[in-house]
């Protein structure tokens, strides 16, 4: 992540960066993809030295930029960096049920402050719960079926 030094992102060479790189974007005429690859690399900002998601400059950063397609996009990108995912039949959602929970917790860190931000990390609780939910239905059914 460009401004990325050992344990904290220097949040002006961050800024001066993201500028850059969006403005050739623009001259390029590779907007869509540019805020993408953005909103992706975002998705793996390192945490903040308070412990929460997303580190204090990559915050701000969602603020400043104020763009429904990154936040989108940082939601699905922290989604699919989950990777594969492994259970018995009739375990149910308690997987997605955790990390409801923790993107809650931080949500409620945010919210305040850095309401865009938060508003990801609320979308991200809100789709694993969802999951979560289908994944109890799909264990009923199978202990229906194979119990």
């Amino acid at each position: 992540m460009p401004g990325f030094k050992s344990k904290d992102v220097d949040n002006n060479e961050l800024n001066e960066w993201v500028d850059s790189a969006r403005k050739k974007c623009a001259e390029s005429k590779h907007v869509i993809g540019g805020d993408l690859q953005l909103g992706s690399m975002i998705a793996h900002a390192p945490a903040s030295t308070d412990g929460v998601w997303p580190h204090i400059a990559v915050r701000n950063l969602i603020e400043r930029l104020n763009n429904d397609m990154i936040d989108k996009h940082v939601a699905v990108s922290i989604r699919n960096s989950r990777g594969v995912v492994s259970r018995g039949l009739t375990d149910g959602g308690n997987q997605e049920r955790d990390l409801a929970d923790n993107y809650r917790k931080m949500f409620d860190a945010l919210k305040i402050k850095w309401p865009r931000t938060a508003a990801i990390l609320k979308s991200v609780a809100d789709s694993y719960e969802y999951q979560a939910k289908r994944e109890d239905i799909t264990s009923g059914l199978n202990e229906l079926r194979w119990g």
